[in-house]
Order: structure tokens, then sequence, then C-alpha cells
């Protein structure tokens, strides 16, 4: 499982064209930053928000592409079911990659939460913790469904998932910040958030790999 690991993120860095869209990402997240400090106070709540609650999960959710892409040119999803190792070690180790991820990205947005409201007194600490908790909070629901989605349909069609759900809650946090305010995005109760949202977030990651287990045996028996 290790070594499936280990493969699955040398595809995600070492291969070029992987490497590149990672740095364009990246690239992409200082512009929205620099983007964010030049208009007024909504459009500088919207950017805050929307950097920390979408941008940096939907980073954190892009490594099954990657890794799944390349198996699937060389037939390497086929190949490692002759390896000395089970089908659910193989789901696992999408999953634990997956989650790693994750979690470095949210670690991320956290220090970007923390070092822009200690440097700009517009966004209060308070605000940018509730904007961090639904980010980590949707992290963990997208992660669940869009890892399910590319197991159920494939790299093709689950991408194109992936791209449906994050064009989906882009458009519906641009009607909610439109229609109610920042200032109704940004004062969520954090205690229900992180006491009641992100384990029910969690318990959703973990029916996504039984369920993801259950196609890939199904495929492969």
């Amino acid at each position: 499982m290790k070594g499936i690991i280990l493969k699955d993120l040398y595809e995600n860095f070492r291969i070029f064209k992987n490497g590149v869209s990672y740095l364009a990402a990246v690239l992409f997240l200082f512009l929205l930053i620099e983007a964010m400090q030049t208009g007024d106070l909504f459009s500088l709540k919207y950017f805050f928000m929307l950097i920390t609650a979408f941008v940096f999960p939907l980073l954190g959710c892009s490594s099954i592409e990657s890794s799944l892409e390349q198996d699937e040119k060389v037939n390497f999803d086929k190949i490692q079911l002759t390896f000395p190792i089970t089908k659910t070690e193989i789901v696992l180790s999408k999953y634990i990659l997956g989650i790693c991820f994750l979690t470095i990205c949210n670690v991320f947005s956290l220090i970007f939460v923390f070092s822009f409201t200690s440097s700009h007194n517009k966004i209060t600490l308070q605000e940018g913790l509730s904007a961090w908790g639904f980010g980590v909070l949707f992290s963990l629901v997208f992660f669940a469904v869009v890892n399910f989605a590319f197991f159920l349909l494939g790299r093709k069609l689950g991408l194109i998932v992936y791209i449906f759900i994050a064009m989906l809650f882009g458009g519906i946090y641009g009607a909610v910040s439109s229609l109610k305010g920042m200032e109704f995005l940004m004062a969520g109760d954090k205690t229900m958030i992180f006491i009641i949202g992100i384990p029910i977030g969690i318990l959703f990651v973990v029916i996504s790999f039984f369920l993801s287990l259950a196609c890939y045996k199904k495929r492969y028996s």
C-alpha cells in the first residue's frame, strides 16, 4: 500500500503536466489574493471567503484525478491487482493520499486566515475562523462525493462530476453572498460547524470509502 501511495505522489508532482497544473493553481491563488486587496469591503470579504472556503479545499481534492489518469493510460489499475495487496488496501491508499492532500491544504488555509486577519483589521479572526470552518466542512463533503464519483464512473466522467459540483457550489456561493450579504456567510456559528458539521463531513468520507470499495470490488470481481 505504501508503494501505491508513493507512486500516486510521484504522478501528482513529477509528471510534467500535473506539476505545471499545480503551479498554475498556486499562481491563480496568488492572483486571487492580490485581487482581493484592491476592491471594497464586500470584494475583500467575498474573495477571502472564496479562497478560504472553496479554493484551498478544491486544491486538496485533486490528487485522485492525476493518479487515476496515469493508471488508465498504462493499465496500472489492472496490473496492481496482481500485486500481493488487497483491493481494500488499493482503495484505502487513494483515500489516505487524498486525506493527506486535504489536510495540508486546510492547514495552509488556516495559516492564511491567521496571517491575513492579523495584518488587516477589516476581517476579524472570528470571521476568518468561521470561513475556515466552512472550508473544512466543504472539503470533507466534496472529497467524499468526488472520490466516490471517480470510483463509480471512472476518471473522465468523475472529472466532469468534479467540475460540475465545483461550479454548482461556486454558483450557490455567489447567489447567497449577493442575496444575503457577506456578513451572513462569515458570521456562521463556529460551534455548529466544528462540533456538528465537521463530524458529519468525516462520516461522509467513511461512507464514501465503503461505497468506493464496493464499486471497485464489483468492477474487478
